[in-house]
Order: structure tokens, then C-alpha cells, then sequence
């Protein structure tokens, strides 16, 4: 069949060389095969060579891109200086790291509260707070809180680490300090309730003032008690919250604690609960708290915190009534 007119370039040779293979001698043909084969894999061998030229020509030529790039963007006098690695970046520290890295030192010391002057009972509960955090924090609350007669004098046998020069001068400092924040209307109950002015051990100084201007005021364990007995949200003295409720209460139970080291807190958990049954507001509350006492699964700190979630709830509907009512007089 004649070849079609449209055929590549190579269609004559290839035809050209089955008319010769077809017409040769037996002995033409094996020479034609391996001469073939030969111009074969010597064509493949070339291909593969250029192909792995033509891969590492490329990779070359992007680097070689990358070094002429960045030779035109430098100033002429930086043409000659090699390249360079590419720094590092700073990223921020993860949390393993934070953990390894040495605490950041506080450069500026902070600015204490002082301790507040002592007027007597109505800002005791304040005053007693601030001084033992402050103690605390130099080290020094045990000289008060510790049970009576408080640190005792080292010796050779307790290694407490402190000399009794040190533990003296401990001891002095405290009573400076507690003295040094009383008024002089608590100064004068303090030497009616038997202090003396040279009295050396923190302890006894600070008893003295947690028992002493309480009694001053009137108070005592059974007026703690016929308080809680009849106590009720809906006083007057109270104008309606139940968040002063809960300080009052709060107040009366610490002082108990003041005087009693060992005070039943059910008994004081009991009242608090009734108290609330006194105003009609609280009723279903105070019935529902009281269920939760009986099973044992009413704390202090469960108590104060249920009375400050609907604290919280009946300041935020008088916001909502006020709100409203603001809205209602502006139309």
C-alpha cells in the first residue's frame, strides 16, 4: 500500500527498512537484529543520561537563579562578599521552654498596704486580716497563730535554724507592729483588760486584742447566739440584701470561732439556714438548704456561695426593672 503523502519524516525509513529486512538474506537479517538492538540501548542509555542531565541543569539553574537574584539586589560594594545562611528566626518560647527558662526577677518592689490603725471592734475583723498576711509573708505569722505560748525559744534541740538572738528580735518586731497600729481608745480597753506594756511575746499581745475589744463592745459567745437565734434577712438593718445577711452572719460565726477554738459549725450553719425561713422571700430556699444539711452535703462554704448566686440574680433583675422603667418614662 502506498504510504499516505501525510506521513512524517521517518515513515520512509522505516518503511525503507522492512522492505530491506523483508528481502535479505537470513545472515543480513541477524546482523540487522543486533545492530538494532545495539543502536537500542545505546539510545536508551543516552536518554537516561540526558534526562539526568536535564534534572541536576535545573536544580543548578534554580540555585544559580537564586545566587544572580540575590547578587542584583545588593549594593555594588557587597558583590564580591559571599553568601550567606539565613539567620534563624525568634519565635516565641512554648510553655517546655517557659518551664526551663530561670524566673524573671522583679526589679521593682512592690508598694504594701500598711497595716490599718485598729478603732476597735467595728474594723477588728479588717485590722487582723491585713496584719497576719503581712506576717506571713516576712515569715513571721506563726508568732501569732501558732497555739499559746506561740514560737518557742530555740535551742540546740529543736534545729529550728533560728538564733535566740534572732528569735528575740522576731518576737520584738511583732509587737511593734501590733502596737504601733493600735488607736488609742483600743490602747486604753487593752490596759482596762490587764496588758502591760512590757509584755515581750507577740502571742499574748494579740489574744489579748481578739478577746479584749469584742467584750469592750458588748459581745460575748451568748450574744452571738440569741443574734443567730433571730436573726432574719427581712431586719431592717439589712434594707432588703441578702449579701448584708451574709456578712452578718459571717461576722457572728468568726467571732464564735474567736472565742470557742472548737465551735460546733453545724449549730451555726442550722441558724443561718432558719434565718432565712424568717422572711418569706426565702422560704422555699431555706427548706431546700435544709434538705441538703440533713444528707450532709451543706458546707459553709456551699451556704455563702448558693446565697451569693441569688444575691447575684436579684441585683441583676432590679437592674432589668429599673432599666425598664427608665425606658417606659422616656416614651
Amino acid at each position: 500500500m502506498p504510504s499516505s503523502p501525510k506521513a512524517g519524516p521517518l515513515s520512509r525509513w522505516t518503511s525503507a527498512s522492512s522492505a530491506t529486512t523483508a528481502c535479505d538474506s537470513p545472515i543480513q537479517q541477524n546482523h540487522s537484529t543486533a545492530h538494532q538492538q545495539t543502536w537500542a540501548s545505546a539510545t536508551w542509555a543516552t536518554g537516561q543520561n540526558m534526562i539526568t542531565g536535564m534534572l541536576y541543569h535545573r536544580k543548578d539553574s534554580h540555585t544559580t537563579q537564586q545566587h544572580h537574584e540575590q547578587y542584583h539586589q545588593k549594593p555594588p560594594q557587597q558583590h564580591g562578599t559571599p553568601m550567606t545562611m539565613p539567620m534563624p528566626l525568634h519565635l516565641p518560647p512554648t510553655a517546655s521552654d517557659q518551664s526551663t527558662q530561670t524566673p524573671r526577677v522583679r526589679h521593682q518592689p512592690l508598694d504594701l498596704p500598711p497595716i490599718p490603725r485598729l478603732l476597735g471592734n467595728e474594723n477588728l475583723d479588717e485590722w487582723d486580716d491585713i496584719l497576719v498576711r503581712t506576717l506571713r509573708l516576712h515569715g513571721l505569722a506563726d508568732y501569732v497563730k501558732l497555739p499559746y505560748p506561740g514560737v518557742p525559744e530555740p535551742d540546740e534541740h529543736t534545729g529550728s535554724g533560728l538564733t535566740p538572738d534572732q528569735w528575740a528580735r522576731d518576737r520584738s518586731l511583732v509587737c511593734l507592729l501590733i502596737v504601733g497600729s493600735l488607736s488609742t481608745d483600743v490602747r486604753d480597753t487593752l490596759l482596762a483588760s490587764g496588758y502591760e506594756s512590757g509584755e515581750t511575746n507577740p502571742k499574748v499581745l494579740y489574744d489579748l486584742v481578739r478577746d479584749a475589744i469584742p467584750k469592750a463592745a458588748g459581745e460575748d459567745v451568748a450574744s452571738y447566739l440569741r443574734e443567730l437565734n433571730s436573726i432574719s434577712p427581712a431586719e431592717p438593718r439589712f434594707d432588703g440584701s441578702l449579701r448584708e445577711y451574709c456578712l452578718r452572719v459571717g461576722y457572728l460565726r468568726r467571732r464564735l470561732y474567736v472565742s470557742e477554738p472548737q465551735p460546733n459549725d453545724n449549730l451555726v450553719l442550722v441558724m443561718a439556714v432558719l434565718g432565712l425561713a424568717r422572711d418569706g422571700r426565702y422560704e422555699d430556699l431555706s427548706m431546700d438548704l435544709g434538705r441538703e444539711l440533713e444528707r450532709g452535703g451543706l458546707s459553709w462554704a456551699r451556704l455563702m456561695g448558693d446565697l451569693a448566686g441569688v444575691h447575684g440574680r436579684e441585683v441583676a433583675e432590679r437592674r432589668r426593672l429599673k432599666r425598664g422603667k427608665t425606658a417606659e418614662g422616656v416614651v
